[in-house]
């Protein structure tokens, strides 16, 4: 168990790890305690547990290496990704609606569920979930995606998937979707991000890939989803 208790409300750790004991929370005068993890570049897994002291904890992820969370997160203070990745292969479960931001150098990533309103700012913001499995990332609220932004999978048999709950899909310029292939893709539709509740694919492009000798993003009951079609003639949806 790590607990800050000082007049400070910023806690720097070069690097973070833990197993599923461990539990990261603070206490400060002024209430909200600051963590910022990783500046030393290395990738790391947490396994435990990041809640509230007596005000919100906050989590700045920094450094270029990635930090894993793989345990149950309570903390209700805002989440900052401010370099490398941070994979959620847990939870964020706080008990109000924080901001999730990922800056430009920065990467959002993992197969668990978050949580709060996701925003990729502008200038090269992602979110990655190819990780070799297949699998989704869920979001308790808004997902607000940023010009020049976006979003990796990885694709074979089915494709990863962005889930969007009691939120909504923001698009504000140009997001590109990359796929990473684990084996060949079947033939069909595949959902990339549900609860988009999109009308178009206006502002949407899929990166050319060689694996692929059609396809097409399309959009399936507000869905974001890719149509693939190995042979033949490809039909658009819209």
């Amino acid at each position: 168990t790590a607990r800050r208790n000082s007049p400070g409300n910023t806690f720097e750790i070069g690097a973070m790890s833990g197993g599923e004991k461990a539990v990261l929370s603070g206490n400060t005068y002024g209430g909200s305690v600051k963590y910022k993890v990783g500046a030393k570049n290395t990738s790391t897994t947490f396994a435990g547990t990041i809640s509230d002291g007596n005000g919100k904890t906050h989590l700045i992820k920094t450094g270029t290496g990635t930090l894993t969370l793989t345990g149950t997160n309570t903390y209700s203070g805002n989440t900052t990704v401010e370099n490398g990745k941070l994979v959620v292969d847990g939870s964020l479960k706080p008990s109000d609606v924080p901001t999730i931001t990922v800056s430009s150098t920065a990467r959002l990533g993992g197969k668990g569920e978050v949580t709060g309103n996701v925003t990729l700012l502008n200038g090269g913001a992602r979110i990655e979930l190819s990780d070799g499995e297949i699998g989704s990332l869920t979001i308790n609220g808004n997902l607000e995606l940023g010009d020049n932004s976006a979003i990796v999978l990885d694709i074979g048999d089915t494709v990863d998937q962005i889930i969007i709950k009691d939120g909504t899909l923001n698009r504000i310029g140009d997001v590109t979707i990359s796929l990473n292939k684990i084996n060949m893709p079947y033939d069909g539709t595949h959902i990339i991000i549900s609860g988009a509740k999109l009308g178009s694919t206006q502002g949407f492009s899929l990166e050319e890939s060689d694996f692929l000798k059609t396809a097409q993003l399309c959009v399936v009951d507000g869905d974001l989803a890719i149509k693939i079609k190995q042979t033949g003639t490809l039909s658009i949806l819209r």
